[in-house]
């Protein structure tokens, strides 16, 4: 992943450990352990025509993440409760994998009416029928005295505890990371970037290799399915990522390593001999010592040929002609800085080749 303001992508990094991940996979660290809290009276109260946790928490005097929110979806293997803390969303990449189904999607009311008896917005882990798989985040586990809905339309309890009012169900961590997170390896705060997918791992296990019988003789002489994997680097991805990081409000700035060619030959006066013989020497010698070379020989006016340097943003231009050779000198520029500099023309070669060694790193 490469970080940029435009990425499809969300990352969770760190920058006390290192760590990172897309959100999708992102974890973060301990909510804490289970409260020593005496466990209060479980209390019924009305909250009529209210849905959202924010009214209900408003409403009851009792903070978001004090509150307990349950999401029922709809799979290829039946439906799955989720609990997860009223101020934080589930994370269905998450929650995919660990169902280890094909189809996964919020049940709509009808289905959700049909599956637990209660309607949305007051759906809670108390009293949810036996055969409603129920699954809770971790943010959930530790949490004592908690209020979420009582499974009947416009009613919610106070001071539910796991254990004496509902079962824990299984806990797995569903939550998608947000900013200020703890790292799950050093507990150092995480940030959230947008990042671009330039690569990618996977882990294919046997699935390939025992539908073709790929198969490896192990130390006991048995026939084993060899374990697969496979990764690749999108060339296009890489170059727009490039882009993303290295530009201005002219154009591209290359850097050199990644750029289509490192030097910029402009022939200033392309219909003047001297002019153009010059320029086409320089070109021909950075090419014969190595370097990748572009020459603009076009009939174009010099404000054009600058204006689509800057453009495609080659990272060394070279301005071959005008009042600079007539003076015995050539002038350089470096598309990162733009700061023009003039060499004479004997020490032009070597000092492109110094510059071009400097922008390799």
């Amino acid at each position: 992943m490469v970080t940029a303001a435009t990425g499809e992508s969300a990352v969770a990094h760190c920058d006390g450990c290192g760590y990172g991940a897309n959100t999708e996979k992102a974890a973060r660290g301990p909510w804490g352990n289970i409260s020593e809290v005496a466990a209060q009276e479980l209390t019924r109260r009305d909250t009529p025509g209210m849905r959202s946790v924010e009214e209900v928490a408003l409403f009851l005097a009792v903070p978001e993440t004090q509150f307990v929110k349950t999401l029922v979806y709809e799979t290829d293997k039946g439906f799955v409760a989720v609990a997860i803390r009223g101020d934080r969303e589930v994370n269905e990449v998450k929650l995919l994998n660990a169902l280890n189904v094909e189809h996964l999607q919020l049940a709509t009311e009808e289905k959700v009416q049909a599956a637990t008896g209660a309607p949305v917005g007051s759906l809670g882990p108390v009293g949810l029928p036996a055969g409603v798989r129920l699954l809770a985040d971790f943010s959930v586990a530790g949490l004592a005295n908690f209020t979420c809905g009582a499974n009947a339309a416009g009613v919610h309890l106070l001071n539910v505890n796991w254990g004496r009012d509902a079962r824990l169900g299984e806990v797995v961590d569903l939550v998608t990371v947000v900013d200020g997170d703890p790292c799950p390896t050093c507990g150092a705060a995480l940030t959230i970037s947008r990042g671009i997918e330039v690569g990618h791992i996977f882990k294919l296990g046997d699935k390939y290799s025992v539908a073709m019988k790929c198969e490896f003789t192990d130390e006991a002489g048995g026939q084993k399915p060899m374990i697969m994997g496979c990764y690749g680097l999108g060339i296009g991805r890489t170059v727009a990522a490039a882009i993303e990081q290295n530009h201005d409000a002219d154009g591209i700035i290359w850097p050199m390593p990644l750029a289509p060619f490192e030097v910029l030959v402009i022939a200033l006066n392309p219909n003047e001999a001297e002019s153009a013989r010059a320029a086409e020497e320089m070109a021909n010698e950075l090419a014969g010592r190595g370097l990748d070379v572009l020459y603009d020989d076009r009939d174009e006016r010099p404000g054009v040929k600058f204006k689509d340097a800057e453009l495609i943003g080659i990272p060394l231009r070279v301005v071959v002609g005008g009042k600079s050779l007539a003076a015995g000198q050539i002038e350089f520029a470096l598309r990162r800085d733009r700061q023009k500099l003039l060499v004479p023309v004997a020490d032009a070669v070597a000092k492109a080749l110094e510059l071009v060694a400097a922008e390799r790193g």
